[in-house]
């Protein structure tokens, strides 16, 4: 079992660095997902940099526990965002069915880092 959170852990970690680098060098794949009310720019600097601190936390083992709760809650807070775009007619990331697949990510996104910080 030590293994598998290990591995889920890291996933978690490298697939925020990867978002990170999505919303610096290629924004507009997630703009859409933003509240109209909020600075577009400012949102993807902030959320980048969070998820890049907590994907690099993952892998210093002394940061590693507190990283992957910090991206239990990320995932939690982005959780509202993703129900919102399922409920629209035409939802940002495609078809409602593309919709609802990614929906079910999010909660495979929200268990899995905390999966990995229980001892």
């Amino acid at each position: 079992m030590k293994i598998a959170k290990r591995i889920a852990g890291f996933l978690m970690g490298a697939l925020l660095i990867l978002g990170a680098s999505a919303h610096f060098f290629n924004p507009e794949t997630s703009t859409g997902l933003i509240p109209e009310f909020l600075p577009a720019d400012l949102v993807h600097w902030i959320a980048g940099g969070v998820e890049l601190l907590l994907g690099i936390g993952v892998f210093i083992p002394g940061y590693r526990k507190k990283a992957l709760l910090g991206i239990t809650l990320l995932m939690l807070a982005f959780l509202p965002i993703h129900v919102i775009d399922l409920l629209k007619d035409n939802p940002v990331i495609g078809t409602k069915t593309a919709a609802m697949i990614r929906l079910i990510v999010q909660l495979v996104f929200i268990y899995l880092p905390w999966f990995a910080s229980r001892d």
